[in-house]
């Protein structure tokens, strides 16, 4: 050996070496990054609907005096909560994204008397809700189901939620 440094030899055989080792575990540096695309994938569909679900839960449960299911055929099941505060009402609906994407995106629209409504999306641009149902189980307590589908994976997950009212009814 040189004792200036090392020979040009010693390199090719540590290159050699360390190109033999990443070409026997690319399977599974492919995979692991695969793995983690994955779980990336569920927990920004776990927050989504964590999110959506306390929204909804925190309005719903102790701030709502009557809930309403109607069927609708353009938006598919929407919710209609009318709240203990005088003259205002919060809708809970599915539709389009106004993106141009054929996205379908959750919506919360408030409408107060006399003023124009507000309407807000609940669910993010990245993700899609496949399937939204709500049915009456009974008059304290409603069944909430949907799918949320996350866009760039086409990772998707089912959710059913029982919403239980303090306060209010279920009509």
């Amino acid at each position: 050996m040189n004792k200036k440094g090392f020979l040009l030899l010693e390199y090719c055989i540590a290159l050699m070496f360390a190109s033999l080792t990443l070409f026997i575990f690319q399977d599974t540096f492919l995979q692991s990054i695969k793995t983690c695309q994955k779980i990336a994938s569920d927990l920004e569909i776990y927050r989504v609907e964590r999110a959506t679900m306390s929204l909804l839960r925190e309005n719903i449960d102790f701030n709502v005096d009557m809930v309403e299911v109607q069927e609708n055929a353009s938006n598919g099941t929407i919710i209609v909560c009318q709240e203990t505060a005088a003259k205002r009402k919060i809708y809970y609906y599915c539709s389009e994204s106004p993106s141009g994407k054929h996205v379908m995106t959750l919506y919360q629209r408030i409408k107060v008397d006399d003023k124009s409504s507000g309407i807000n999306p609940l669910t993010a641009p990245n993700v899609e809700v496949n399937a939204w149902h709500v049915e009456k189980l009974s008059e304290k307590s409603f069944l909430l189901a949907f799918s949320i589908r996350e866009c760039s994976s086409g990772r998707e997950k089912k959710f059913f939620e029982v919403i239980n009212l303090c306060n209010g009814i279920v009509l």
